[in-house]
C-alpha cells in the first residue's frame, strides 16, 4: 500500500465532511496520529483505518484499494459510467468506452480491471450484436483472467451468470443449469457477497432457464425466492422482472387470471421505478389475456 495515497484521500474526505483532525480522531486515535496518517508518514493500522472509514462513510476496503491502485478514482468513475450505461441499455456507448480504455495501463495492467472490460465487451456482443457464441468466448476469457483461490470472486460469479444467460439463449439449457448449480454453490460458500444483485440475477436467470424447459413450477419458486430477497434487502433490482416472469409462467400454464394479476403487478413496479422497457409488451399481454378470459365460457 502507498501510505501517501491513503493519507491524501483521508484528508480530502475529512475536509469534505467538515471534520477537524481532532474531531476525526475522537474515540479512534490521537490527533497526532491523524496528522501522521494524512502526511503519509508510515502505515496506519487496519483497525484504525476501519474506524476512520466508518466515520467518513466509505467502505472499509476503499482505503486498501486506493493504497494499492493509483488513480482509483478514475477507474471507479469509468466503471460507474459503464454500469450506468448498461442500466440504460446504451450498449454502443459502452463499446466506445471499452475501445478507449482497452490499452489504458490502469485497465490493461490490472487483471481485475481488465476483466471488467472484457466482461462488458461480452455483454455488448450478447445484448447488442446478438453474437451469442462470440459472447461465450469472451465471457470465458474474462473469467479465466483471474485465478480461482478458495472462492470465486464476486466479479467471476457475475461473469458466470452472464455466461449462463448466453447458454440459455443458445438453447444449451442443461449446460446453463449445470453452471447455475456451480454458481449456487459458490454463492452459498462465500462468507460475504458485496452486491445483492448477484443473488437476484441468479434467481432470475435460472428461473428463465426453467421456463424454457417448461418446468414452470420450479421457475415460479425461484422467482418467489428472488422477490422475498428483494423485500428483505430493500432493493428494487429485478423486482419487476421477477413478477413479470411469474406472470409469463402462468400464461404458459394457461392460468390467465393469475398471469394477468402478476403482469399488472409488474406493470405497477416498472412504472414506479420509471422502467419503460416492458410497457408495450405487458399492456399487449394483459389485453390479449383479458380478451381470452372474457371469451371463455363460465362454469
Amino acid at each position: 500500500m502507498d501510505p501517501k495515497l491513503i493519507g491524501n484521500k483521508i484528508r480530502e474526505l475529512r475536509l469534505k465532511a467538515g471534520y477537524s483532525q481532532e474531531e476525526l480522531a475522537s474515540e479512534i486515535c490521537t490527533q497526532a496520529q491523524i496528522s501522521k496518517i494524512e502526511r503519509g508518514a508510515g502505515y496506519p493500522q487496519a483497525n484504525t483505518l476501519f474506524y476512520i472509514s466508518q466515520k467518513l462513510g466509505v467502505d472499509p476496503n476503499y482505503f486498501f484499494d486506493i493504497g494499492t491502485t493509483p488513480n482509483l478514482d478514475y477507474v471507479t468513475a469509468v466503471k460507474k459510467k459503464i454500469n450506468d450505461l448498461k442500466n440504460a441499455f446504451k450498449y454502443p456507448d459502452i463499446l466506445k468506452i471499452i475501445n478507449r480504455e482497452f490499452t489504458n495501463p490502469l485497465f490493461r495492467e490490472d487483471k481485475l480491471n481488465f476483466q471488467f472490460l472484457l466482461w462488458h465487451k461480452g455483454i455488448v456482443e450478447f445484448e447488442y450484436f446478438k453474437e451469442f457464441k462470440e459472447a461465450v468466448d469472451t465471457y470465458n476469457q474474462a473469467f479465466n483472467l483471474t485465478p480461482v483461490d478458495k472462492y470465486w470472486s464476486d466479479q467471476q460469479i457475475e461473469i458466470a451468470l452472464s455466461l449462463g444467460s448466453a447458454y440459455n439463449q443458445l438453447n444449451e439449457l442443461n449446460r446453463a443449469l449445470h453452471l447455475y448449480d456451480r454458481i449456487k454453490i459458490e454463492i452459498e460458500k462465500k462468507p460475504l457477497i458485496h452486491d445483492s444483485r448477484i443473488h437476484l440475477r441468479y434467481c432470475y436467470f435460472r428461473a428463465r432457464a426453467y421456463t424454457r424447459l417448461q418446468d414452470y413450477r420450479e421457475s415460479i419458486k425461484l422467482c418467489e425466492e428472488g422477490i422475498e430477497y428483494c423485500i428483505s434487502e430493500q432493493t428494487q433490482k429485478f423486482f419487476g422482472e421477477l413478477h413479470y416472469q411469474i406472470g409469463y409462467n402462468y400464461e404458459l400454464m394457461g392460468n390467465w387470471p393469475k398471469a394477468i394479476e402478476y403482469y399488472e403487478e409488474a406493470k405497477t413496479i416498472f412504472h414506479l421505478y420509471k422502467n419503460h422497457l416492458y410497457d408495450n409488451i405487458i399492456l399487449e399481454k394483459i389485453k390479449t389475456l383479458s380478451e381470452k378470459s372474457s371469451a371463455q365460457p363460465s362454469n
